[in-house]
């Protein structure tokens, strides 16, 4: 069964967030995930604290898991906290 991981984000520092964005499509690959959508929020109702939201879809959730949870992906970390408020959800 797919899992997915959703992205509400806002950039704090758009370089830093460049970075993170450039570094991240060759570790999703490897856990077999991809970018469903990506792109600015529009609320229809209520409030969002986010600008943005990103939908990564991966195979099963042991392979969503793997990815947040990876060596390569937590390297990435102080450069995502350093381009972006965000929060990050799992489904599946």
């Amino acid at each position: 069964m797919s899992a997915y991981i959703i992205v509400d984000f806002t950039a704090k520092d758009p370089e830093k967030l460049k970075q993170y964005g450039s570094a991240t499509p060759e570790i999703l690959a490897k856990y077999q995930g991809r970018v469903l959508i990506k792109g600015k929020i529009q609320s229809l109702h209520g409030k969002s604290s986010y600008e943005n939201k990103v939908v990564f879809q991966f195979p099963s959730k042991q392979e969503a898991l793997g990815w947040y949870e990876s060596p390569e992906y937590k390297n990435l970390l102080d450069l995502r906290h350093q381009g972006m408020d965000c929060q990050f959800h799992l489904i599946g």
